[in-house]
């Protein structure tokens, strides 16, 4: 319970000889959930306030950057806050994509989390 989400861009560009390195704080369509019932997907909208905003799919996947990922969350059994770090560089991203809804509502109105499609992705609308 009470997740959080962080997402840094970390850009690399060449300027004059030597590298800067620049990183941005990206916003999400939802950055924290209080009860953690089923699978979360970290959404950073593409507006006019991302720094990404503008680029093309081929842009973005020749750009020298790299997404920092930090998710936070209480264990309330053990009363323990959990951490945990992810990493992708922007080549590993696959444009046009989203990622397919993991979970259903059986016969009995019970929901059921199929993690079989935790990878499986669909041409976005």
């Amino acid at each position: 319970m009470e997740m959080s989400a962080t997402v840094l861009l970390r850009m690399t560009q060449e300027e004059q000889g030597s590298v800067k390195r620049t990183f941005k704080k990206l916003n999400l369509e939802i950055d924290r959930i209080e009860f953690f019932p089923l699978n979360w997907t970290i959404v950073h909208p593409m507006d006019e306030n991302s720094p990404l905003y503008g680029m093309s799919d081929d842009e973005i996947l020749r750009a020298h950057g790299e997404l920092l990922i930090h998710v936070k969350g209480l264990d309330e059994m053990f009363s323990q806050v959990l951490h945990s770090r992810f990493s992708y560089e922007l080549h590993e991203l696959v444009p046009g994509r989203a990622f397919v809804r993991m979970f259903e509502t059986n016969n009995l109105g019970e929901i059921v989390l199929n993690l079989s499609k935790i990878d499986e992705t669909v041409a976005e609308a």
